[in-house]
């Protein structure tokens, strides 16, 4: 296909050419000594990234459509991901394959017209230029049928500019780079986007692995560009070390301005994505810069804009097609910013006098929860909206620790709205964060009794968090304040939490002192919360009996927690003291009974929409395997198996496998027991001594039922003032 090539080195010159064009030197195009030229020539091929690495995925992928029939690639990217150089290194790799050369042009701000880029290619090729620009691209589209051109057209805007460049059959084909897809034809060009490197890549452009390596690599967004210059300026500055680089570079206020050398900045390569946007892209992308959310649906960013909700969603699918936010999959529209684009939105924010806008919008976002919230929680006969909350944690904390600075009122109610965090199966980390925030208001400016009620509530959170030494810390005074507040029923709730934490720690007897407190606080108080808080002491006791081999008291105390969790109608109760009892009555050799309790607890914890427990499923395992019920035990195990991997508890996964194993299922990690009870996500190997099927077992303190950890957080008292009298 087209004409052979011509001998290297040997000059050709147009006699029909017009005064003025061009002669040509292999690809390289020089204009005559002393003539005017239209238009800039196209440059010749840029050098070779130095250093250039990586990118296999993508150069395959070019290499592919190379072959194939469609004659043009376009490839998009992350301002900064280096589209340009792949370009120009896919570009040398293919030269060979296009003996009549290559053109190079930079299309970053050049206009159409008389200059427009078929006139300056045809001019490359040291052809005739026609005045109409119609006319230069069919000149130029039939010159490439002839030849075998390889085009490398940088930073296109206007799709219209490269449609229909070449013809379908031409031998010639086109590299294109933009910073967002182009509207061309169905077939006009296949599409490569340029990801992010990989990790080793990215080590290697930064020297290779070592200390601080990879937080540079981090801080640097994974962007090549970014990584080059921190590659650049750790070279030129012999004391810089990566890890302090890193350091500096993660101040979100120093960000871009530590990511310049000479005249190469990352920042540039995002304002030049910004300069092509509309005005309202612009105005969402500066104000997603107003806080650190971990996404945004259409109606959160139109809140931190100020911008109709109707304006806002194409506003955000231009920025995703621009690769300066990323959509999240899923069936509703969310959108994130990645670190780099993030501090670039900040800047633009600042740069524009941006801190009213900030200051409303974020004050508009706290509002736009604050109604979210309300649809979303819990309320008698409506479950929470468990899908709302798992995707909205990230972004509640921002909101919590926002309204910190200035809303503390606000911040009490969200706090207040999540203080169940079981019922809204809040993750320990984020429920702890909101808390926190309430709780440093309240100690800055707060009556005694709201601080320790958040106090109790952090204390959970550190428990919850395998942190006892910091829970004990958190109730330090807890009690004082609210006995000074007249408040008992929330002394004795501070006072349950830390015997709680005593009793998990391994200190029963401290444990069982403040057990007896706690009943002796609320001795003769018959409201609904000190009616729960007793039954949970009372439970609490029956499990220190246990531990250490009282089970006649252990059965004594978990009967007493049980009459009044059914008066209350208390679900959760009723299944972790159930679990209890089945507990109990395994050690007291009773596998029967044992068999029966495990089962209600089973069933009761089923009931509250929440996941499957592990313990329960595990005791009653075990009890089937006591009398001599082989099949249903498995049937059980292996649910405990796959409830101990669905919660991430590896200790229980490991004791559920080897129970399997000892009743014959070795091949407890496959479909052999139950419904596919599944291996642990690791290769790593779990080894233990058989257990003794009809012995005392370990039954984790996470679904023992602890007051600590599955009981309800104590609401403010003026919300519970109601209920105290309501069962007793």
């Amino acid at each position: 296909m087209g004409r052979p090539a011509r001998p290297a080195g040997r000059l050709t010159l147009r006699l029909d050419a017009p005064v003025g064009t061009a002669v040509q030197l292999g690809t390289v195009a020089v204009p005559l000594a002393g003539s005017p030229v239209r238009g800039a020539l196209p440059a010749a091929l840029p050098p070779r990234p130095h250093g250039f690495v990586g990118r296999r995925r993508e150069l395959a992928e070019i290499t592919r459509a190379v072959r194939g029939p469609v004659r043009a690639v376009l490839l998009t990217g992350r301002p900064g991901a280096g589209t340009t150089a792949l370009a120009v290194e896919a570009a040398h790799r293919l030269a060979p394959l296009f003996p009549d050369g290559v053109l190079a042009e930079d299309l970053r701000d050049r206009l159409p017209g008389p200059d427009a880029p078929a006139g300056r290619l045809l001019a490359g090729l040291g052809l005739p230029v026609p005045a109409r620009a119609a006319d230069a691209r069919a000149a130029l589209r039939a010159a490439l049928a002839e030849r075998r051109v390889l085009l490398l057209l940088d930073d296109v805007v206007d799709a219209g500019v490269v449609a229909g460049l070449l013809p379908a059959r031409s031998g010639s084909f086109a590299l294109l780079t933009a910073a967002s897809p182009l509207a061309l034809p169905a077939g006009a060009a296949v599409r490569v986007e340029v990801g992010d490197l990989e990790p080793d890549d990215a080590r290697t452009l930064l020297g290779g692995p070592g200390p601080g390596v990879d937080e540079l690599v981090a801080v640097c967004d994974g962007l090549p560009l970014a990584l080059r210059i921190a590659a650049a300026r750790l070279a030129a500055e012999p004391d810089l070390t990566p890890d302090r680089l890193a350091a500096a570079l993660r101040d979100r206020h120093r960000t871009f301005a530590g990511l310049r050398i000479g005249d190469r900045t990352l920042r540039a390569s995002f304002a030049a994505a910004y300069a092509h946007l509309g005005p309202t892209e612009r105005r969402v992308l500066r104000t997603l810069g107003a806080m650190p959310l971990a996404d945004v649906t259409p109606g959160t960013a139109a809140a931190l804009a100020g911008v109709d909700a109707e304006y806002v969603a194409p506003a955000l699918d231009v920025l995703a097609a621009a690769h300066l936010v990323d959509r999240r999959p899923g069936t509703s529209p969310r959108y994130a910013l990645r670190e780099s684009a993030r501090r670039f939105a900040e800047e633009a924010l600042r740069d524009t006098g941006g801190e009213r806008t900030a200051s409303a919008g974020r004050e508009r976002v706290a509002h736009t929860y604050f109604r979210a919230l309300d649809r979303a929680r819990p309320t008698p006969g409506r479950a929470a909206d468990h899908g709302w909350f798992a995707a909205e944690w990230d972004n509640l904390v921002v909101v919590a620790e926002d309204l910190e600075r200035y809303d503390r009122t606000g911040l009490d109610q969200v706090a207040d709205v999540l203080a169940d965090r079981r019922a809204l199966r809040a993750p320990w980390a984020h429920w702890y964060r909101v808390q926190a925030a309430a709780l440093r208001c309240a100690e800055a400016e707060g009556p005694p009794e709201r601080r320790a009620e958040l106090q109790v509530r952090v204390a959970v959170a550190h428990h919850g968090r395998g942190r006892p030494d910091l829970a004990l810390g958190a109730l330090d005074g807890a009690e004082q304040r609210f006995l000074a507040a007249g408040d008992p029923v929330g002394a004795a709730g501070a006072v349950r939490a830390r015997a709680e934490v005593h009793r998990e720690i391994g200190d029963p007897g401290r444990a069982e002192q403040l057990y007896l407190r706690v009943i002796e606080l609320l001795r003769t108080h018959r409201g609904a919360e000190a009616v729960e808080t007793t039954a949970w002491a009372l439970h609490g006791l029956g499990a220190v009996a246990g531990a250490r081999g009282r089970t006649d008291r252990a059965l004594h105390c978990g009967a007493g927690a049980l009459e009044r969790f059914r008066a209350l109608d208390h679900g959760p109760g009723q299944a972790a003291v159930w679990q209890a009892l089945g507990d109990a009555r395994r050690d007291a050799g009773d596998a029967d009974g044992a068999v029966e309790a495990y089962r209600r607890s089973c069933a009761l914890f089923a009931e509250q929409d929440g996941p499957e427990p592990v313990a329960p499923r595990q005791g009653l395992g075990e009890a089937l395997a006591a009398v001599g019920r082989t099949d249903a035990a498995t049937v059980e195990l292996g649910a405990a198996l796959r409830a101990a991997v669905a919660a991430g508890d590896r200790t229980a996964w490991a004791k559920a496998r080897r129970w399997l194993a000892f009743l014959g299922h070795q091949e407890s990690n496959g479909c052999s027991v139950g419904s596919a009870a599944p291996s642990w996500p690791s290769s790593a190997s779990m080894s233990s001594s058989t257990p003794n099927p009809v012995g005392p077992a370990t039954v984790p303190s996470s679904g023992s039922g602890s007051a600590l950890t599955a009981g309800p957080s104590r609401r403010r008292s003026s919300d519970t003032d109601d209920r105290r009298d309501a069962a007793r």
